[in-house]
C-alpha cells in the first residue's frame, strides 16, 4: 500500500531498478531525495533512461556510502520503492504527524536515510 499526497510535486514516475552484482567491499551510495522531480539523476542505480540527466539537470552526489551486499535483486520504484522481482513489498502511510531529521551535508544534518531509501 502506499499513500503519498506530494502536494502535486512529487516525482510520478514508476522506474524499474534492475537487479545487480557487486564485488566483495563495494559500498552503495546513499543519495537525498528531494521526492519532487526529479527524485534522482544519475548512473549509479544503473542503466536507466528514465534517471539519465536532462536539460540542466546534474547527477546527484551521494551523501554517505554504506557496505553493497552482493546481489540486489529488480525492483519497481517511485517516491519509494514499491515491490521487488520476488514480490517483497513496503508499505507507507503519510501523515502529518512526521517527526523529521535533517539529512547529511545540511547545516547541523545527521541522517543519512529517509524511507526514500529504504
Amino acid at each position: 500500500s502506499h499513500s503519498n499526497d506530494g502536494e502535486f510535486e512529487t516525482d510520478p514516475r514508476l522506474v524499474k531498478v534492475p537487479a545487480a552484482d557487486y564485488e566483495e567491499g563495494s559500498l552503495r551510495p546513499v543519495f537525498f531525495s528531494p521526492e519532487n522531480y526529479p527524485r534522482y539523476v544519475g548512473s549509479e542505480r544503473g542503466d536507466i533512461p528514465e534517471y539519465y540527466a536532462k536539460d540542466d539537470q546534474t547527477p546527484f552526489v551521494p551523501i554517505g556510502f554504506i557496505p553493497q551486499v552482493p546481489h540486489t535483486y529488480a525492483y519497481l520504484e517511485e517516491t519509494y520503492g514499491a515491490v521487488n522481482e520476488k514480490q517483497v513489498g513496503i508499505g507507507e502511510s503519510t501523515c502529518s504527524a512526521v517527526f523529521g531529521a535533517i539529512p547529511l551535508g545540511a547545516p547541523n544534518g545527521t541522517a543519512l536515510f529517509s524511507v526514500d531509501e529504504l
